[in-house]
Parts: C-alpha cells; sequence; structure tokens
C-alpha cells in the first residue's frame, strides 16, 4: 500500500519596494515552487506549492530576503491529500 504525501498550497502577500516589482517579480519566478498569481505595484500576490510543509516556511523565509522586499507574510495555507 503506497501512502501519498499531502499537498501543500499556500498564498502570501510580497510588498515590494514600487520600483523593484519587476526584479521582485522574476526572482519569485525563479523559485520553482514559487509563482506570482497578481501583482499592482509593489504588492504582488505569490502562491507557493510543496509537498513539504517545510518548505513553505523555508520559501517565505526566501521571499523575505530578496532584494527589494519590504515583507512577505502567509495568508492561507491549505493542505490536499
Amino acid at each position: 500500500m503506497s501512502t501519498v504525501a499531502p499537498l501543500h498550497f499556500a498564498s502570501v502577500i510580497v510588498q515590494a519596494v514600487p520600483t523593484s516589482g519587476d526584479a521582485v517579480e522574476m526572482a519569485i519566478r525563479a523559485i520553482p515552487e514559487a509563482d506570482v498569481f497578481a501583482r499592482e505595484s509593489g504588492k504582488i500576490v505569490a502562491v507557493i506549492e510543496s509537498a513539504d510543509e517545510r518548505r513553505i516556511s523555508e520559501v517565505i523565509d526566501q521571499l523575505n530576503r530578496l532584494d527589494g522586499v519590504l515583507s512577505a507574510s502567509l495568508v492561507f495555507h491549505q493542505t490536499e491529500d
């Protein structure tokens, strides 16, 4: 009997310096588990998908360390089996 790991989905609001929006968006898209869902000025909605719940936290930490990012905050987390 095989068990399938649950898949974790998270939405993150990334507040970036408005003049850094393009660079921040490109950096987010370069992270394999992350994608940009929407962007307006310096506000970016990023989506993270991973089979490892710890990786969600690691990616959020990575987002917070990007040049031009003021903050990255988790707003939603869902697990699907």
